[in-house]
């Protein structure tokens, strides 16, 4: 649950329209800027000015959104980055997994490359900590574990923590208090995906389809991933285990041991995986409620 702390900030009505509107204006701006000056070049300061929004709204827009902010900062919720960490990889875990049963992947030869025989790999073509040179397939599991480990890491306290700070720990406790749990989740799902508008019509995070994901797609991922990033910070009382899912998720998505054959295949394979971890988050949740009241808990509409 939030701590007491957050509860006592008592959102209002206009500070939380204050906060989308800024976050809103100034996440456009941004990415529009980032678009302007070159994704891969000096638009990178803009990129990362994006990121951080939400952070930059929440502390400028009122009071109330300030001791939100405190107070989901100040707790650690350390027992529960452990669950952060697997429920970021997760997704594309169970991608992975179902582009291999269902035969619809193949290697990533592109970034893992294997040896003549493929019983090892020449060469990792990826920031690897314990190196990218030849390596066993023991060596290069170890390796890729620790590696996406610390830059999922380093990913949540340099970008994810700028929007968490913002999206679950300002926005979430004051649609809930407005609304529902559900209903306050979806919301803030559904303003998050959008955020997302300028950089992916322009094709950041699909280039094939970037119309369709940008309006269709990416939309209910994130729309999905809300309900675990709410859950984790509910938990937690803290957006610190949120933004190591959002690191750990942004780490290994673009590329992780296979590639899809097809556009259709990724997308839905991906799809599937998170909608799957929302599943399981969401199913673990209510069996909980339900034990710990002795009745079937109902989702809040």
């Amino acid at each position: 649950m939030y701590n007491k702390t957050t509860a006592d900030a008592s959102p209002t009505g206009r500070s939380t329209t204050s906060f989308v509107a800024v976050t809103l204006l100034l996440g456009s701006a941004a990415q529009l800027l980032a678009i302007r000056t070159g994704l891969e070049t000096r638009g990178r300061i803009w990129l990362l000015l994006a990121m951080w929004a939400p952070a930059i709204s929440a502390f400028s827009t009122g009071a109330p959104n300030r001791q939100l902010a405190w107070a989901a900062l100040k707790k650690s919720g350390w027992r529960f980055l452990g669950h952060g960490l697997t429920l970021g990889f997760a997704p594309t875990f169970l991608k992975t997994v179902l582009l291999a049963v269902t035969g619809s992947g193949q290697w990533d030869s592109q970034h893992f490359e294997l040896s003549p025989g493929g019983h090892s790999l020449n060469a990792v073509h990826h920031l690897m900590l314990l190196g990218s040179g030849p390596q066993s397939f023991s060596y290069f599991g170890l390796n890729l574990t620790l590696s996406i480990t610390v830059w999922a890491m380093m990913v949540a306290l340099t970008l994810a923590i700028g929007e968490e700070v913002g999206w679950r720990g300002v926005l979430q406790p004051s649609m809930e208090a407005r609304y529902s749990r559900f209903r306050g989740t979806l919301y803030v799902g559904v303003i998050w995906a959008f955020w997302h508008l300028p950089l992916n019509l322009k094709g950041y995070n699909d280039s094939s389809r970037p119309f369709l994901n940008a309006l269709l797609l990416f939309p209910i991922a994130l729309v999905a991933f809300s309900f675990v990033l709410a859950w984790l910070t509910r938990a937690s009382g803290s957006v610190w285990p949120a933004a190591l899912a959002h690191g750990a998720n942004n780490t290994i998505s673009p590329a992780f041991l296979l590639t899809a054959k097809s556009w259709g295949a990724d997308s839905a394979a991906g799809l599937i995986g998170m909608l799957l971890v929302v599943a399981i988050v969401v199913g673990s949740t209510w069996r909980t409620r339900s034990s710990d009241s002795g009745t079937v808990a109902l989702p809040k509409a």
